[in-house]
């Protein structure tokens, strides 16, 4: 029952941690992409307007 209980933890720690570390890099990239550098010069947004 322990190893059990350590390998459902160790699972959920894991998957608990890949999850967070790709939320926070696609809202890490995001407001770049879309506030700082915009894809296309031809989006229509000039930050530096």
């Amino acid at each position: 029952m322990t190893r059990k209980v350590i390998t459902i933890q160790f699972v959920f720690s894991t998957a608990l941690a890949i999850a967070l570390g790709i939320g926070l890099s696609v809202s890490a990239v995001y407001p770049t992409d879309r506030y700082l550098f915009p894809v296309s010069p031809s989006a229509g947004f000039d930050p530096w307007a």
